[in-house]
């Protein structure tokens, strides 16, 4: 297929044979107009033309450039040889600082990878969208995307698919960071394999759509995306691929902020990992079943409420993750949860309840050895009762907090000045005034004990 392609444009360089004075980047457009997208816009030359007798390049055979001949299979062998030299004596010019000389090895390198099909073309252009890119070449970059189009309206004239063909385009529409392109031509491989009915390829197509969606931070069709491929995966009753792609599915929900339908979601993952888990168990262990991504889920469930606004629901949730944290002795979750409960409480100005998380935070922190987490904890319940006006409690609380840091070697003065905030100042003794015939009396006499001693 690929020889067939680069036949239509050797055919395309003989028929214009008599007109060596236009272009070559004229004689494609105007050979490609009918089939051509109508946004693209004609390239920098320098990657479209094709390497000509002009250019006396050693490298291939003049017949080969003329188009009288293919190359033969040891000729391409050495010029994918040569090429792949030059590619390394440009990587050897960018390390010396010379950018420039090393861009000009590699434009170079591509126009002659050409004549090797255009998977080794594509394969090239990948490889320089990739350094134009990181060096911020625009040029480059806007040079490699629009002839990758060309090379996609060509394939796509051919009357067979080239299935690799059309994935490596995709891929390269991706390095480039051309969105747009790229998705459309993983829709076309999407489109293809329902087609053909192939679902694996249906399947692979659209994780790597999902995916696309989601680090271009389009996370409304990621959504969509990932349902149709989790309800696929569920028909076919493969439990792990659904729940991956449940995960993605909740995770693009929560950031498109639908949170009804991530809750959804992620109730969804917790009656599927819990199915899993409850078929291989025995019945005899039943009891003893701890579903570990549970905590994590119903803390999610939870913030997801919270953002809602059903701070009853939020809260249930909370306490749901910690009982399950705690049977699983996932002490982090536990943490996360006691931790996110008291500071929604401090939200809704509960906050005597506030302080019982707060409290069983403690406990928590204590029995995973966090001297860190438990010198939180008493920072905050410090706080809560020295703005509530209860003195005793929150000294207590600081002096804890305190000893804790002492033991880390860390925070010790924010601790001390915590301390002064809320001691009381002692108060000055009060010396009673002395009347001045008092002083007087006391006065004489000292002076008639100093006469008479």
């Amino acid at each position: 297929m690929a020889r067939s392609l680069i036949q239509t444009r050797h055919n395309l360089i003989q028929h214009n044979s008599g007109r060596r004075g236009w272009s070559w980047a004229g004689i494609a457009l105007a050979g490609l107009l009918a089939i051509a997208p109508p946004a693209i816009a004609q390239p920098p030359p320098f990657l479209l033309d094709p390497i000509t007798d002009q250019d006396e390049e050693p490298l291939v055979d003049e017949a080969v450039v003329e188009g009288d001949r293919s190359l033969s299979p040891e000729e391409a062998l050495e010029l994918e040889a040569a090429l792949d030299d030059l590619r390394q004596e440009g990587l050897v010019l960018d390390q010396q600082g010379q950018r420039d000389a090393a861009y000009e090895i590699w434009v170079r390198e591509l126009r002659l990878r050409q004549f090797l099909g255009y998977r080794a073309e594509i394969e090239a252009l990948n490889w320089l969208g990739q350094r134009a890119f990181q060096d911020d070449r625009t040029e480059e970059l806007r040079a490699v995307g629009d002839r990758l189009a060309l090379i996609e309206a060509m394939a796509l004239e051919e009357l067979e698919v080239d299935l690799d063909l059309w994935i490596t385009i995709a891929q390269t529409y991706e390095t480039v960071r051309k969105k747009d392109e790229a998705i459309a031509a993983y829709i076309r491989v999407l489109d293809y394999s329902r087609q053909q009915r192939d679902p694996a390829l249906e399947q692979s197509t659209l994780q790597t759509l999902g995916q696309l969606y989601l680090n271009w931070f389009d996370y409304g069709d990621a959504a969509a995306t990932y349902q149709e491929l989790a309800q696929i995966l569920q028909r076919q009753g493969d439990r792990a691929q659904e729940a991956q792609a449940l995960e993605n599915l909740a995770y693009a929900y929560e950031q498109d902020q639908q949170y009804l339908q991530a809750i959804a979601t992620q109730e969804r993952l917790i009656e599927l990992y819990t199915a899993d888990v409850l078929e291989r168990t025995s019945p005899e262990q039943i009891n003893q079943v701890q579903v570990m991504p549970v905590p994590r889920l119903k803390i999610a469930i939870a913030n997801n409420y919270q953002a809602l606004g059903r701070y009853d629901r939020a809260a249930i949730n909370y306490q749901a993750a910690l009982t399950a944290a705690q049977l699983s002795q996932q002490f982090g979750y536990a943490s996360d949860a006691l931790r996110q409960l008291a500071e929604l409480y401090k939200t809704i100005e509960r906050f005597d309840d506030a302080v019982v998380a707060y409290r069983r935070l403690v406990d928590v922190e204590q029995q995973s050895y966090s001297v860190y987490g438990m010198m939180r904890a008493y920072d905050e319940i410090g706080r809560i009762h020295r703005d509530r006006g209860q003195i005793p409690q929150s000294l207590a609380a600081f002096e804890q907090a305190l000893r804790l840091a002492q033991q880390l070697g860390f925070r010790e003065a924010y601790f001390e000045r915590q301390l002064l905030s809320v001691r009381p100042p002692l108060r000055p003794v009060r010396v009673p005034e002395v009347a001045p015939e008092v002083l007087e009396v006391l006065g004489g006499s000292d002076a008639e004990e100093a006469e008479n001693p």
